[in-house]
């Protein structure tokens, strides 16, 4: 069995752009608490190691080359460093890097350049505030398949994101998006769980979950929707748990209910649903054995 490390980094201090003076803690294994301590190391004291957490300090600013030339890192945290800008570069020759954790930081911008060298497959930036992502951020990243962006600033979706990806998980609650455009998803097509909750959602286009064929998981509770129109949903064939519950609906038409899979779970709780819209999802429920509308 491969030795598993795991490192806990404190910094001390930045000299010239460059992390020095480092406290490292070093673990065995994930599971056990038996560790050893290494002090006053540079970011290429760290070339052995495959987990690192950078933590209680301030780095407002990585720079170009700031964290590279570590060969077996596969996992990577900066989480809670007051971290605002990330300069394009600042990541390099990371070639077994897999998972970066950046959440509760205050990074605004997402820029090309920054991460499309990485081979990387997870990346949460949850809890920041992001508020615009360059349109070719995360262009050509072929291993990324899960995305959070859970707790930002967002307030649009960009058809144009993700090209050249693999995403399969893309979390997008508690942002500030308001309308879901056509086509929203059209570069990740192998995308299986979706997450647009608590966003004060107003307006889905029809076209919006176009060629989500592999979809299902799509989560709209807690928004502000009002109307799903016809069909909205009529390409989501494996789509197993739709959560609509906290909205604005009256009910669905029976188009949207034709479109329903064989195997479904629907939640409606909290809704402005009336007597005629209750007898109606009745008798979906009494007609559809594996399926179920909750309301």
């Amino acid at each position: 069995m491969k030795l598993i490390i795991i490192i806990f980094v404190c910094v001390l201090g930045l000299i010239q752009a460059k992390l020095i003076n480092l406290n490292v803690r070093v673990h065995d294994s994930v599971e056990h608490t038996k560790k050893h301590h290494l002090r006053n190391v540079t970011i290429k004291d760290l070339v052995e190691f495959k987990k690192v957490e950078i933590y209680d300090t301030v780095i407002n600013t990585l720079e170009i080359g700031d964290i590279s030339d570590l060969p077996n890192l596969e996992e990577l945290s900066l989480k809670k460093v007051g971290l605002e800008t990330l300069k394009p570069g600042c990541f390099k020759n990371l070639p077994k890097l897999k998972r970066i954790n950046l959440v509760e930081n205050n990074i605004s911008q997402i820029k090309y350049g920054v991460f499309n060298d990485l081979g990387i497959s997870k990346i949460d930036f949850k809890e920041n505030q992001i508020n615009y992502i360059e349109t070719k951020a995360f262009d050509n990243m072929f291993l990324l398949q899960d995305v959070v962006l859970k707790n930002n600033n967002l307030t649009y979706i960009n058809p144009d994101w993700f090209r050249g990806t693999s995403i399969q998980h893309l979390s997008f609650s508690r942002n500030h998006i308001k309308n879901i455009p056509a086509n929203a998803f059209k570069n990740i097509r192998g995308l299986r769980k979706l997450e647009l909750n608590q966003n004060g959602i107003e307006s889905i286009n029809e076209d919006a979950f176009v060629g989500l064929e592999h979809l299902t998981r799509l989560n709209l509770a807690v928004n502000a929707i009002e109307t799903i129109y016809d069909h909205t949903f009529r390409d989501l064939h494996r789509l197993a748990r739709l959560e609509l519950q906290w909205n604005k609906l009256e009910c669905l038409s029976d188009s949207t209910l034709d479109d329903f899979g064989s195997m479904l779970y629907v939640f409606l709780n909290y809704n402005r649903l009336d007597s005629e819209c209750h007898s109606k999802l009745q008798k979906f429920n009494a007609y559809h054995s594996l399926s179920r509308i909750f309301y």
